[in-house]
């Protein structure tokens, strides 16, 4: 049974990077992925973040820090939980999942599980949050971080994810070191002491609006047929 395993996967990675070498270009949503798709495929790859709503306006409030997104084990919300829990700081929850039970069981007083909340109930949330908390440590790409700032709410989030290529260090958020609950409480306790500009959050996130977007994927499309142009026929 061991020896069919690897030989199969051996064999589907060899299929994999052999029909990598059929397609014409590579597009994905980050550098995280872009970094191992040309490892694995050694090919060219072009970066087009996914399109967000952005509010464009707005600023941070001093009620409470916020996450936002599924309840479950992969998210490491606990990360948020256990940190806030220990600072004895507000940490609001919105969302649903496996994973809540068991973050209602560790959670302190200072912790409130809204549940899934409409995304337009979400501009209400983000008029007094503090921070978005965005722990996940090997997200390649979220919109909730940049949905925040677009609201003028900075992020706290991982550095081992794909949101260091978001978030501006000390301007638009921080990015903690280290998957632990000792690292994210650090800095929620650096961002305590900080002031950041919702200007800067918002600027920063009309850099991911739909109109970007559009204009990039309508570039790639064109330079891809010019591409496709250039080549010629296979009978010629």
């Amino acid at each position: 049974r061991q020896w069919y395993t690897t030989w199969l996967n051996k064999n589907l990675r060899q299929y994999d990077f052999y029909a990598a070498q059929r397609v014409d270009r590579f597009v994905t949503n980050s550098q995280v992925v872009a970094k191992r798709m040309r490892k694995f495929y050694r090919r060219a790859v072009e970066v087009i973040p996914p399109p967000v709503t952005v509010q464009g306006r707005g600023e941070a409030g001093g009620q409470y820090y916020l996450y936002v997104g599924p309840l479950t084990r992969d998210q490491q919300v606990d990360l948020a939980v256990d940190a806030c829990t220990q600072l004895n700081l507000p940490l609001w929850v919105v969302g649903a999942g496996n994973d809540m039970e068991r973050l209602q069981r560790i959670a302190g007083p200072t912790i409130r599980f809204l549940g899934a909340v409409p995304e337009a109930e979400r501009v209400q949330l983000y008029a007094q949050a503090k921070a978005l908390l965005f722990p996940c440590s090997h997200a390649d790409f979220a919109i909730t971080p940049v949905e925040a700032m677009g609201a003028g709410i900075p992020v706290i989030a991982s550095k081992l994810s794909g949101m260091r290529e978001v978030i501006l260090d000390y301007r638009t958020g921080l990015l903690f070191e280290e998957a632990t609950v000792e690292s994210l409480r650090g800095a929620i306790a650096k961002f305590e002491s900080l002031r950041f500009s919702s200007q800067a959050c918002i600027e920063r996130a009309e850099e991911f609006a739909e109109s970007v977007f559009a204009s990039k994927l309508e570039w790639f499309i064109a330079q891809s047929l010019d591409d496709h142009r250039l080549v010629p026929p296979i009978n010629s």
